[in-house]
């Protein structure tokens, strides 16, 4: 039951809970015979107990996995096995120190394991091993069970099997936490008694803390960067040097009241003392002393002193307060990492927003449309604020859906979804009736209200006001409407859904969308060279493959790449952006249009479409890129792209007409009615496919399609129709069949078990 408990509540971390319950199986039973009858039968109805406590969930957990296939499965990361190390293991001795984590290394993979447990954790393993009391068997098991977690560590094969066979979004080795648990375990049961002296273990231990000294201060990693801690580090260098020097004359002096311990042994002590101060006074004249290497070097020494001569109850207070100061540090920089916004941002982005996705907020009794933002809290503003939108982040998101927006020149990277580079077609498409947008706003503003959430901007769209117009507004927001969008399905040609959609081909891709749905052959989008390019630092290399990178001159300096181009008509103007052309972090490289900070998301997985001038005939477009510690530049699929959005607007109007009317709808289902007035053959919806919808038109069930690649379709024909489309997780009905046997099983088991334990009364 607690396995089904488990599973229900994070059927995730559930998961590795189960692997980690056969690791422990092991390691609990190796100071047994684990061969013996009595431990086998054990084993296996713990195995039984916790097949059935699984099954008893599978009606959550086996839709879910049927989920994942289409999504996180869909990426074509396959489960083979191969000889090769993902990161260098000497890397993880960092992960073992104060403030080894940031915000920008985790999310580029794979990166290191999360292990931190202070240093009372990390030697109070080394203490289990070197425990007499503790049996041979016992430590070699737990030998067994750290190599296990050493292997799936470094090896991408085993690091997928702790994760359902796929490479996670983010934090590659979530299991990590099991591993500390691990060692948080021995360090109890290797303390338990602890009073003898072990030489052996400060030999080691010692051997230990100079790999990692000498790792860590030679190999560059990015978390032990002072830049991107808060003032508690400035504050330690400050005043801990001071401190400590203060502490250590006041500790010589004291040694006047101990005079009678022997001259010798005195001298002793006031000349480590000596050397102390003077270590202390270098280490902090060098910048060494506060450098976070430097602070769990010190302690895990002091620590591994304590414990290698004896855990005595004198140092129960000393070890408790060191280990406090050593996790509330780690726990204050990690935090302050995080760029997580204030408890009072936090309910101001709450509390003003709200009212204002209240005001356009479709009721599920009426009429479906999305809403979208310029801005964002977070990619699951949708959820927080219940809302049909676009922006979404969720491992079980489908790939298509990612695949299609991406294709059309949007951000649809691993597990998220982000829509901020519309086009007339594809707001209408999407029926995204409503945008939000928020005022400009000063510096002055937000020295004048501190406990605001300042929201900014990514996405660039000067051609939204041609089909929105301003709905509503206050001091802090603004609301834009389009009446103009199509309904949730609407009727189509079949040469539209037979439509195939390639990537990295955005241009062609919307051509290939408004002819087919057009019936006509269409060049709404056009694609030119830049009219100028001026190169400063920089020199420009086309490959034997036809790449054309742009590559700094002077490393040592800033490089720049200015493109200009002049509108020749009113018409829309993008640029296709490549992959490689993203705003960086720590001044890598800079994007700027006409002056100004250019305002997108960036894509992860594919080229994009980004909108840089409307109606603006005759005024001279520049773009400037500047590579700060970028050295080059992959360029080669940049250029100018028009597109003339009233034909998208005549397309839409003439889409609107055979339209559904939705009449009531719900998180898995939608009714309305069409009226079919000319030649279309399918219906054509925004729904992202899966295998779980059925639609029936008047009642019939009819077929439904998968078109783009990413949305449903089906057939209908020409008159009135009532239409319902139903959601039912695909696997659902298989998971209620496999949780029910589960729960005969526990029962029956159950009985079983209890009848044997009844003793036998003879005649």
């Amino acid at each position: 039951l607690i396995i089904a408990l488990t599973l229900f509540l994070q059927y995730y971390m559930g998961y590795m809970i189960c692997l980690f319950v056969i690791l422990y199986t092991i390691f609990y039973m190796s100071s047994r015979q684990l061969f013996s009858k009595t431990s086998l039968l054990r084993i296996l109805r713990a195995a039984i107990y916790a097949i059935l406590g699984a099954g008893m969930v599978m009606w959550l957990l086996y839709p879910v996995f049927m989920d994942l296939l289409i999504s996180k499965g869909a990426y074509g990361s396959q489960l083979t096995f191969e000889w090769k190390m993902q990161i260098n293991p000497l890397d993880a001795l960092a992960k073992l120190m104060i403030g080894a984590f940031d915000s920008q290394s985790w999310p580029a993979g794979p990166n290191l394991p999360n292990i931190f447990v202070g240093s009372l954790g990390l030697f109070g393993t080394g203490v289990f091993f070197a425990n007499r009391s503790i049996s041979k068997k016992q430590k070699i098991a737990a030998v067994f069970v750290f190599a296990v977690f050493f292997i799936s560590i470094v090896n991408l094969f085993f690091n997928k099997i702790w994760h359902m066979g796929q490479t996670p979004a983010g934090f590659f080795y979530r299991f990590s936490w099991i591993i500390s648990f691990f060692m948080v375990l021995l360090t109890y049961r290797g303390l338990h008694n602890w009073r003898s002296v072990s030489w052996p273990l400060v030999m080691v231990s010692s051997a230990f803390i100079y790999l990692a000294a000498e790792w860590t201060y030679s190999n560059e990693f990015s978390f032990f960067n002072f830049d991107a801690t808060s003032e508690v580090v400035p504050l330690l260098e400050n005043y801990l040097a001071l401190i400590l020097r203060v502490l250590i004359v006041l500790f010589i002096f004291s040694l006047y009241k101990y005079r009678h311990i022997g001259r010798q042994r005195l001298i002793s002590m006031i000349g480590g003392s000596v050397l102390i101060f003077i270590a202390v006074s270098l280490l902090n004249h060098f910048g060494y002393l506060v450098k976070l290497q430097t602070l769990s070097l010190t302690i895990w020494i002091f620590v591994l002193f304590v414990l290698a001569f004896g855990f005595k109850k004198s140092s129960y207070l000393v070890i408790s307060l060191l280990t406090i100061f050593e996790l509330g540090l780690n726990a204050y920089i990690v935090q302050s990492r995080m760029n997580y916004d204030d408890a009072s941002k936090f309910r101001d982005a709450q509390l003003s927003v709200l009212p204002v996705i209240d005001l356009i907020r479709p009721s599920k009794e009426g009429e479906f449309y999305r809403i979208n933002k310029m801005f964002e809290r977070s990619k699951n503003d949708p959820f927080m604020f219940d809302y049909p939108g676009m922006t979404h982040f969720s491992s079980n998101m489908e790939r298509s859906t990612l695949n299609f927006m991406t294709a059309v020149g949007d951000s649809g990277s691993n597990a998220s979804s982000f829509y901020g580079n519309g086009t007339a077609f594809m707001d209408a498409f999407y029926g995204i009736r409503y945008v939000v947008d928020y005022q400009d706003y000063t510096n002055d503003d937000v020295q004048q209200y501190p406990n605001r959430r300042f929201f900014h901007r990514n996405s660039t769209r000067s051609d939204l006001l041609d089909y929105y117009q301003l709905y509503w507004e206050d001091e802090r927001f603004k609301i834009y409407e389009n009446q103009n969008v199509l309904p949730i399905a609407f009727g189509v040609n079949e040469q539209t859904v037979n439509l195939e959609i390639h990537p990295n081909q955005v241009a062609h891709t919307n051509n290939q969308i408004l002819s087919a749905i057009s019936g006509q052959e269409l060049q709404v989008f056009k694609s030119y060279l830049f009219e100028n390019i001026e190169l400063t630092n920089v020199k420009k290399e086309e490959t034997a493959s036809g790449k054309v990178i742009y590559k700094k001159i002077d490393e040592s300096q800033k490089g720049e790449i200015k493109f200009t181009f002049t509108p020749q008509t009113d018409a829309t103007y993008y640029i296709n952006a490549p992959l490689a052309l993203k705003r960086q972090k720590g001044g890598k490289t800079e994007i700027k249009l006409n002056g100004r900070w250019y305002d997108y998301q960036h894509s992860f997985d594919g080229q994009q479409l980004w909108n840089i001038a409307n109606k603006q005939k005759g005024q001279t477009q520049e773009m400037v890129l500047t590579l700060g510690t970028t050295k080059e530049l992959d360029l080669t699929d940049m250029y100018v792209i028009t597109a003339d959005q009233s034909i998208s607007e005549q397309i839409i109007a003439h889409r609107k007409q055979q339209g559904m009317k939705v009449t009531e709808w719900g998180n898995t289902f939608m009714k309305g009615t069409v009226n079919i007035t000319d030649d279309s053959r399918y219906m054509m919806t925004s729904i992202p496919y899966n295998q779980g919808w059925t639609v029936t038109v008047d009642g019939q069930e009819v077929p439904i399609k998968e078109t783009w690649g990413a949305f449903i379709s089906f057939p209908i024909t020409k008159g009135t129709h009532e239409i319902e489309m139903k959601f039912t997780p695909d696997g659902w009905s298989i998971g209620w069949m496999i949780t029910g046997l589960s729960i005969f099983g526990l029962i029956v088991y159950s009985l079983l078990e209890k009848n044997k334990r009844k003793p036998v009364v003879n005649g």
